[in-house]
């Protein structure tokens, strides 16, 4: 073989060892980091659903006025910011000091935390799990020495004129916390916002006060609802049998490069991208997922905070149809639950939300308005269930306020077989409630086991599997666990599902 041939013989083997590698890269960057393709922004502004200080909002708050009587105040937004206004200023400079309190002599019992609740107070109430390093973050407040024993907020109590301290309940830990500093004036203001409800339009007692239990949830005496029956229809997101729809393409960065489309005997519709590192499905119900990989995905971070996963959360929403916040028509979400989760050895957290129409919270007898989960690789899953309401059909609807004439006191006592039989099937409740003629188990001891374990009763609209097209107006009642949903009027039941 001669020189000049040697060289070209050279220059091809080059060639095809450059070809190698850049074939190996692609395909690194196409499979091994599918996240290029699925997280592609494109030039396209990204209006975030909703910020994180407007989410992270209490679910609602509880106003005692004292002598027993309360109100409940859904509508937190105002309230709140002056809330964490004034405890900004308490923990500037304060030197603000954590304590437990407990029943060893050092401090206050649970029993003693009621009480101190009973006094003129307002309490802000978190239905979801939000640590306190979170909404110390958030919100900026100077280090308050102790506070890293407070795992979560569960409730936050600021009792009238008490100005040098603030009350922390955390039920993930069943603690009770007191925050002591200076006595400064700087709740004054909220003081003041409270006080103007001298007539609030619902009285609220404790269950305690009504039954003779041990309970302190709140529990409406005469209520007034504005909500009725409202229609609903499923999202129609596909626009051909065989066309890609545009939300899905938005999963996949625009590319329908290694997508396929299946579907499944159900009805089920799937896009599945590579070798099932990400699939969409639309389901004949209406719910859409989306689910990725963790096998491939980038480890140098084990943990994700909660501030930075609600992030993440809120611009892949915001990204994917699932900025459903409309504050003109009154549409809203709320977020229902947070949940630490694990998975491939990866740490992050679960959001559940929920939509709120006007005064009305959609809730769903099988899951949820949307859930997302995320670890510290990017979202992990998503789901959304797709509905629309007529929004000016339902906020019309709530102008016709009514009294619900069902005595609400009596609402467990009519349907006290039912919510009986339920909790036993689900084994929330000893079994031997259900056998007549035992003598240590009275109708008087079933009734009472019942009232002991109600935690909710509040007003809302309720998606009911077996009743389509309509939202139910329903009062949800949760006992041990476990939501009953009844006719908002008659009293009757409709359906259940556990929390």
């Amino acid at each position: 073989m001669t020189k000049s041939s040697r060289l070209i013989e050279n220059i091809k083997s080059i060639i095809l060892v450059v070809l190698l590698i850049k074939t190996i890269l692609l395909l690194y960057f196409v499979w091994g980091d599918f996240s290029l393709m699925a997280d592609t922004r494109g030039n396209e502004d990204i209006n975030v659903a909703i910020t994180t200080v407007q989410m992270l909002q209490p679910s609602h708050f509880e106003v005692s006025f004292g002598g027993g009587s309360h109100t409940i105040i859904t509508d937190t937004d105002e309230k709140f910011a002056l809330f964490m206004e004034c405890f900004r200023t308490f923990s500037v400079g304060r030197s603000l000091v954590v304590r437990e309190l407990d029943a060893t002599g050092r401090g206050l019992c649970a029993l003693a935390f009621q009480e101190i609740k009973r006094s003129p107070s307002i309490t802000a109430v978190f239905e979801y799990f939000l640590p306190f390093s979170a909404l110390s973050e958030l919100y900026g407040f100077d280090r308050i020495s102790g506070a890293d024993n407070i795992v979560a907020i569960s409730e936050l109590t600021y009792v009238f004129g008490l100005d040098g301290a603030l009350f922390v309940r955390d039920i993930h830990s069943g603690r009770y916390f007191q925050i002591t500093g200076v006595v400064i004036n700087c709740f004054a203001r909220l003081r003041d916002a409270v006080q103007d409800i001298a007539s609030p339009a619902e009285i609220y007692m404790p269950v305690l006060s009504l039954a003779g239990v041990q309970n302190n949830t709140l529990w409406p005496l005469a209520p007034e609802s504005n909500l009725h029956n409202i229609r609903y229809f499923r999202e129609n997101i596909f626009m051909q049998e065989n066309e890609m729809p545009s939300f899905a393409k938005a999963f996949f960065g625009g590319s329908l490069d290694f997508v396929r489309r299946i579907v499944e005997p159900n009805g089920t519709i799937k896009y599945i991208y590579g070798y099932g590192e990400i699939v969409v499905s639309k389901h004949p119900n209406g719910r859409l997922e989306y689910t990725r990989g963790t096998s491939g995905t980038n480890r140098r971070n084990t943990e994700i905070g909660y501030l930075a996963a609600f992030e993440k959360a809120n611009v892949f929403m915001a990204r994917h149809g699932g900025a459903f916040v409309d504050e003109v028509s009154g549409m809203s979400p709320y977020l229902r639950d947070v949940l630490p989760i694990s998975r491939n050895g990866l740490s992050g957290f679960r959001f559940v939300f929920g939509i709120q129409i006007g005064d009305g919270k959609i809730h769903f007898q099988s899951g949820d308005a949307m859930l997302i989960d995320v670890l510290p690789s990017g979202v992990s899953y998503f789901q959304k269930q797709m509905i629309n309401v007529d929004i000016n059909e339902a906020l019309a609807s709530q102008r016709q306020n009514r009294r619900v004439f069902f005595p609400i006191s009596n609402l467990i006592a009519h349907n006290e077989e039912y919510v009986r039989d339920v909790l036993i099937s689900l084994n929330r409740i000893d079994a031997h409630a259900r056998v007549e003629g035992v003598t240590d188990v009275t109708m008087d001891t079933v009734f009472e086991l019942l009232v002991t374990n109600v935690t909710r009763l509040e007003p809302g609209y309720v998606k009911i599997d077996e009743i389509p097209n309509i939202l139910k107006a329903a009062w949800i009642l949760t006992i041990a666990g476990v939501d009953f949903y009844f006719e908002i009027e008659s009293g009757i039941p409709l359906g259940y599902r556990v929390r």
